[in-house]
């Protein structure tokens, strides 16, 4: 995605736990202010939700994770 390029991310939970979304803000640091974070920030089973982010100015790939499932579903987004 492009520098400063807003994104829109639809979630569907198909399964039965929780889950949600949530992008490391511009210091790649989870949990400091500047996350988004899906909403609603509890998705159960068979909800939806979205997200949308403001990508940083500055190039560089940022962290994505699940809260309730951190070790299991993560990713990267990368800012060129």
């Amino acid at each position: 995605m492009s520098a400063g390029a807003t994104v829109s991310f639809d979630i569907t939970n198909d399964g039965t736990a929780i889950h949600n979304m949530r992008v490391a803000g511009e210091d790649n640091q989870y949990n400091n202010g500047d996350d988004a974070v899906s909403d609603p920030d509890l998705v159960t089973g068979g909800q939806t939700a979205t997200l949308e982010w403001a990508a940083p100015a500055q190039t560089g790939t940022y962290d994505f994770r699940c809260d309730f499932h951190p070790d299991q579903m993560k990713g990267t987004l990368v800012v060129q």
